[in-house]
C-alpha cells in the first residue's frame, strides 16, 4: 500500500514501481506541483482521498487492471475540473457524477465498467433507477447514499460485497435483490432505508455489519442466511416495523444493541448455534412476548431484554452463568422467569421495575446478587436467598412494596445500603448471626415492619438504616455496636423503648458525645442501658426532649457534660432505686474541671451517594475553639454542632477530613476517612415527543443538588473527530432527564449522561441510540420535592417539571389548608376547591407561600397544565406552620411551673436558650416570653 507522499508540496513528478498494489488513502494528497501522474498494471485499488487536492495534477493514466477507487480519489484536481457534467470514468471505473442530476433520470452504467467508485452517485435526489452491468465487480463505500429517489436496483451476482454506507439514506428504495454472490453486508449499508419492507439475505454472506439496516422503519421481515456468523452492532435498531426475523443456524454472536427498538417485533427464536448475546440487544422490543433461548447460550449481555414490557415469562438454558446488568430491567409483565442452577451471579438492576414479577426462586449456585437486582419489583411477595450469596448488594430488594417474606440464608455477613428500602409490606425480617453491617437506609421507610433481631455480631448500623419504620415498638441495640450512623432510627414514631445492651454505644470511650437524638429522633421515652456500661459521653442523650425515663447500670461512674435532655419529666434510676426527678433538667448535673477534660467524639456518615457526603458531628462548646477543616478549607460550624454535606465528589474515592479542637491547655486533632459509593449511571431510552425534540434520561446514584450533570449528543456516522454536543440535565431522586431539541432528522444520533466532578474527572453512561422520527406521545413528568423551608407563616418550597409531547401553558404549585386526602388524576377536581395557585418556571420550580395560617397543616403539590388541558401533578407532601409569636400572651408562670417547650421570635422550636426573644411554654398551659442577654 502507497500512502507516504502526503503533502508534498514540491513533488513535481513520480514513478510508481510494478510491485505496487493498492495506492492507499491520501497517499499523495496535496502534492500540489504534482502535474501528471501515470499508474501502473499491478494497481487493483486506488484509496479514498489519494489524490485529492493535487492542484496541478492535469494527467491522469489509470489501467483496467483498477476496479476500485475511493471516494474523493480526485477531488479538486484540474483533471476532474476538465471533465464535462454527467457521470465521469476513470479507467474502467465509474468514479463521479459531476453536476446536478435532473429529476427522473434514469443511468446506465457502460458495459465493460468494472468498479463503481466510493461516493459516486452520493446525494444524487434525481437518479430514479440505475443499470449495472455484470462486469461490475466492486461498489465502493457510500456509492448510492442519500440517492432518495431510487426506488429499486438489482445488484450483479459479480459484485462480492456490499460497502459501508452504500445505500443509506435511500428512504424510498423499496426493493432490492442481494445477489448470493455477496459475502459481507459493511456497515450502515442500509441505514435508514425506511421504505424497505422485506429483506433475504443469501447464504453466501458470513458477516452483517454495525448499523447495517438500522433505522429501516418499513422492514416487516428478514430471513439471515445459514452461513451468517455474525449480527453486529445495532444491525437491525429502530426496525419499528419488524414483526419477523428468521435467524439462520450459523450465527454464534448477536452483538450490542442489534435488534434495539424494533418495538414490533413479536417473537424470536434464537438458533443453537448462538453462544453470545450481546448488550441490549433486544432492549425496547415492547411488543416481544416469547423468547426461545438455546441450549448453546452461555452469556447475555447487560440490558438484552429491558423494557420489553409484553415479555411475560422467559426460562434461561442452563449453560448461561450469569444474568448480566439490566437484563430484564422494566419488563413490567414478566410474571414467571426460570434460573437455571448453572447461574453465579444475577447482575446490577437485572430484574430491576419488573412490577410484575410475584414470586422468583435463586438457586443454590448464586453466589452475588447485584445492586438493585430487585429495585422496584412492586410485585415480588416473597424471595429466598440461597446459602451461598455472602452479601446483599445495595437497593437489590428496594422498593419492593409487596414484599411481606425474606428468608436471609446465614452465609450473609453485610445487608447493603437501600437493601429493603421501602418494603412496605415487611413485617418481621431476621438477620443472621454472622452479618457484621447493616448498611445506611437499608430498611428505610420499611413502614410495616413490626420486629427486628438484630444479631450480637453486628458492630455497624448505617445512617437512616431503620428510618420512617413507624411500626417498631422496641428495639435492642447489642452490645458489640460500636458505630451506629445518623437518623438510624429516626421517624420511627412508634418506637417508645430502646435497650442498650452492656457497652453498645453510650460508652465515652467509644463514641463519647454521639448524640442519641440524632440516632433515634426525639420520639423515644425510654431507655435501658446495660450493666456493663461505665461512662455516658457528653451530649449522648441531648435533645431527647420526650425522654421520660432513663434505667442506668448499676456500674455507672461519671456521667458528661449535659449528657441529657433538658425535659422536667425525666426520671433515672440506678439498679432499683430512684436516683432523682430533675425539675430543670441537665442543669442539675454539677460539673467539676475534670469532668470537662477534652474529648473527641466519632463522625459519622449521614448519608452518601456516588458523588456526596452528609457527615455528622455534634461537640456544641461555645466556650471552646474548634475548626474542621476538609483538605484545608474551614467548614462553618452549626447550632449544635457540625452537620456538612459535600457535594461534586469523585465516585468510590476516598476523602480524610480533620478535626482540631483546642482549648487553653490542651489541643486535640483527629483524621477520618470515609468512601463514596461506586457510580451508577444507567441511560434510559429517549422519549421522541415531536419530531427533532428528545426527552433523554439516566437512572443515578448521584445527589439531587449535583448541577455538573448532563447529557452528550451525537451522530452515529461521526468520527471521534467531532466533538459531542453537551447539554445540562436535571435531577431528581437521583433520575437525570434533558431535553434536545432540533436535532437533524435525516440522520440517527447516539446519546450518553455523565457526570463532572468538583476536580474536574468526567463520567460517563454507555450510549444509547436515538432516531429523531420515531415519535410517541409522552406525558410530562412532574414530582414535589419533599424539601421545604417553613419560617413562621411563610413556606418555600420545591418541584420538578418536564414537558411532554403536549406544550406546557401553566405551571407552578397548588396548596391548600387541612389533612383532606385526595387521589391525584389528570383531573382539575381532583384537587379541593380551595386551592391556591402559585406559578413557577423552569424546570427546577421554586416558590414561596405567603401569609399562612399559623400553627396549620398544608398540602401542596406541583402540577403542569398542558395545551391539551390536561392538569398534571407531582406527588403529594404537607407541611405545618410555626405558632404565632403575636398571639401569646405575657403570662407569668407559677414559681414550680415546668417549662415543656422553647421557640424563638419565628416560632421554630429550640433545643435551649437562644439570644434575643425567647417564647416558652409551661406544663400547666402557660406562655412567656423571655429575653436572653
Amino acid at each position: 500500500m502507497l500512502n507516504i507522499f502526503e503533502g508534498c508540496t514540491s513533488l513535481t513528478s513520480v514513478t510508481i514501481p510494478e510491485s505496487v498494489t493498492i495506492i492507499g488513502s491520501s497517499a499523495f494528497s496535496d502534492c500540489c506541483s504534482l502535474t501528471s501522474v501515470t499508474i501502473p498494471n499491478s494497481v487493483i485499488s486506488i484509496g479514498s482521498d489519494a489524490f485529492e487536492d493535487c492542484t496541478n495534477l492535469f494527467v491522469i493514466t489509470i489501467p483496467e487492471s483498477v476496479t476500485n477507487i475511493g471516494s474523493s480519489a480526485f477531488e479538486r484536481t484540474p483533471w476532474f475540473n476538465n471533465q464535462p457534467d454527467g457521470l465521469v470514468y476513470a479507467g474502467k471505473v465509474a468514479y463521479k457524477y459531476k453536476g446536478t442530476m435532473p429529476e427522473g433520470t434514469e443511468v446506465v452504467i457502460n458495459e465493460g465498467t468494472l468498479g463503481i467508485a466510493g461516493g459516486a452517485f452520493s446525494g444524487c435526489s434525481g437518479m430514479i433507477s440505475i443499470t449495472i452491468p455484470e462486469s461490475v465487480s466492486f461498489i465502493g463505500s457510500g456509492a448510492f447514499s442519500g440517492c432518495i429517489g431510487l426506488t429499486s436496483i438489482t445488484i450483479p451476482n459479480s459484485v462480492v460485497s456490499i460497502e459501508s454506507n452504500t445505500f443509506s439514506g435511500c428512504s424510498t428504495l423499496s426493493s432490492i435483490t442481494i445477489p448470493s454472490s455477496i459475502t459481507s453486508i459493511g456497515t450502515w449499508a442500509f441505514q435508514s432505508c425506511s421504505s424497505l419492507t422485506t429483506i433475504f439475505i443469501p447464504n453466501s454472506v458470513t458477516t452483517i455489519g454495525n448499523y447495517a439496516f438500522s433505522g429501516c422503519s418499513g422492514l416487516t421481515s428478514v430471513t439471515i442466511g445459514k452461513n451468517v456468523r455474525t449480527i453486529g452492532n445495532h444491525a437491525f435498531e429502530s426496525c419499528s416495523g419488524l414483526t419477523s426475523v428468521t435467524i439462520g443456524n450459523s450465527v454464534t454472536t448477536i452483538d450490542n444493541y442489534a435488534f434495539f427498538r424494533c418495538s414490533s417485533l413479536i417473537s424470536i427464536n434464537i438458533p443453537n448455534s448462538v453462544t453470545s448475546i450481546g448488550h441490549s440487544v433486544f432492549s425496547d422490543c415492547t411488543s416481544l412476548t416469547s423468547v426461545s433461548f438455546p441450549a448453546s447460550l452461555t452469556s447475555i449481555g447487560g440490558g438484552a431484554f429491558s423494557n420489553c414490557t409484553s415479555l411475560t415469562s422467559v426460562i434461561i438454558p442452563n449453560c448461561v452463568t450469569s444474568i448480566g446488568n439490566s437484563t430484564f430491567s422494566q419488563c413490567s409483565n414478566l410474571t414467571s422467569i426460570t434460573i437455571p442452577e448453572s447461574v453465579t451471579s444475577i447482575g446490577d438492576y437485572a430484574f430491576s421495575r419488573c412490577s410484575g414479577l410475584t414470586s422468583i426462586t435463586i438457586p443454590e449456585s448464586v453466589i452475588t446478587i447485584g445492586e438493585g437486582a430487585f429495585y422496584g419489583c412492586s410485585g415480588l411477595a416473597s424471595i429466598t436467598i440461597p446459602n451461598s450469596v455472602p452479601s446483599i448488594g445495595s437497593s437489590a430488594f428496594r422498593g419492593c412494596s409487596s414484599l411481606n417474606s425474606v428468608t436471609i440464608p446465614n452465609s450473609v455477613t453485610s445487608i447493603g445500603s437501600y437493601a429493603f428500602q421501602n418494603c412496605t409490606s415487611l413485617t418481621s425480617v431476621t438477620i443472621p448471626e454472622r452479618v457484621t453491617d447493616i448498611g445506611s437506609n437499608a430498611f428505610q421507610g420499611c413502614s410495616g415492619l413490626i420486629s427486628i433481631v438484630i444479631p450480637n455480631s453486628v458492630i455497624s448500623i448505617g445512617g437512616e438504616a431503620f428510618s420512617g419504620c413507624s411500626s417498631l415498638t422496641s428495639i435492642t441495640i447489642p452490645e458489640n455496636v460500636i458505630s451506629i450512623g445518623g437518623r438510624a432510627f429516626y421517624g420511627c414514631s412508634g418506637l417508645s423503648t430502646v435497650t442498650l445492651e452492656n457497652n453498645a454505644i453510650v460508652s465515652a470511650s467509644r463514641t463519647g458525645s454521639t448524640s442519641m437524638n440524632t440516632i433515634f429522633g426525639d420520639q423515644v421515652q425510654e431507655y435501658v442501658l446495660g450493666n456493663n456500661i461505665t461512662d455516658i459521653g457528653k451530649y449522648a442523650f441531648y435533645g431527647c426532649n420526650n425522654l421520660n425515663c432513663i434505667i442506668l447500670g448499676n456500674n455507672i461512674s461519671n456521667i458528661g457534660y449535659k449528657a441529657f435532655p433538658q425535659t422536667a419529666s425525666l426520671y433515672t434510676s440506678i439498679g432499683k432505686t430512684l436516683l432523682t426527678l430533675w425539675s430543670n433538667g441537665y442543669e442539675n448535673i454539677k460539673e467539676t474541671e475534670t469532668s470537662r477534660s477534652l474529648s473527641v467524639p466519632e463522625m459519622s456518615v449521614l448519608a452518601k451517594t456516588a458523588s456526596s457526603l452528609t457527615l455528622s458531628f455534634l461537640n456544641p462548646f461555645t466556650e471552646l475553639t474548634e475548626t474542621v477543616k476538609v483538605s484545608g478549607t474551614p467548614i462553618e460550624k452549626k447550632e449544635n454542632g457540625y452537620e456538612i454535606k459535600l457535594t461534586g465528589l469523585s465516585p468510590y474515592e476516598t476523602y480524610d477530613f480533620s478535626f482540631t479542637l483546642t482549648s487553653e491547655d490542651a489541643t486535640y486533632e483527629r483524621t477520618y476517612s470515609f468512601r463514596t459509593e461506586p457510580l451508577t449511571l444507567t441511560t434510559q431510552q429517549p422519549k421522541v415527543i415531536n419530531v427533532g425534540n428528545v426527552i433523554v434520561a439516566a437512572e443515578s446514584n448521584l445527589d439531587d443538588e449535583e448541577t455538573n450533570v448532563g447529557f452528550e449528543w451525537r451522530r452515529t456516522d461521526w468520527t471521534d473527530e467531532f466533538a459531542s454536543n453537551t447539554g445540562t440535565a436535571y435531577l431528581y431522586e437521583g433520575r437525570m432527564e434533558g431535553y434536545i431539541r432540533n436535532l437533524y432528522t435525516e440522520k440517527l444520533w447516539k446519546y450518553r449522561p455523565y457526570y463532572q466532578s468538583d476536580s474536574g474527572n468526567r463520567y460517563y453512561g454507555e450510549w444509547v441510540g436515538i432516531d429523531p422520527t420515531n415519535t410517541s406521545y409522552f406525558e410530562p413528568t412532574v414530582h414535589t420535592y419533599a424539601q421545604f423551608n417553613v419560617i413562621g407563616n411563610r413556606a418555600e418550597v420545591k418541584g420538578y417539571a418536564m414537558r411532554g409531547t403536549d406544550n406546557v401553558v401553566s405551571q407552578g404549585f397548588m396548596y391548600w389548608p387541612g389533612n383532606t386526602s385526595v387521589s391525584l388524576r389528570k383531573k382539575a377536581n381532583s384537587v379541593p376547591d380551595n386551592v391556591t395557585v402559585v406559578n413557577a418556571s423552569g424546570n427546577v420550580m421554586t416558590a414561596t407561600l405567603e401569609d399562612l395560617e399559623y400553627e396549620t397543616t398544608y398540602n401542596y403539590v406541583a402540577f403542569v397544565t398542558t395545551s391539551e388541558g390536561e392538569t398534571f401533578y407531582g406527588e403529594l407532601q404537607t407541611f405545618s406552620t410555626s405558632i404565632d409569636p403575636d398571639g401569646i400572651e405575657e403570662v407569668k408562670a407559677s414559681e414550680d411551673a415546668v417549662e415543656i417547650a422553647r421557640y424563638d421570635i419565628q416560632g421554630r422550636k429550640i433545643a435551649k436558650p437562644q439570644k434575643g426573644i425567647n417564647i416558652i411554654r409551661y406544663a400547666d398551659g402557660t406562655t412567656r416570653k423571655v429575653l436572653v442577654k
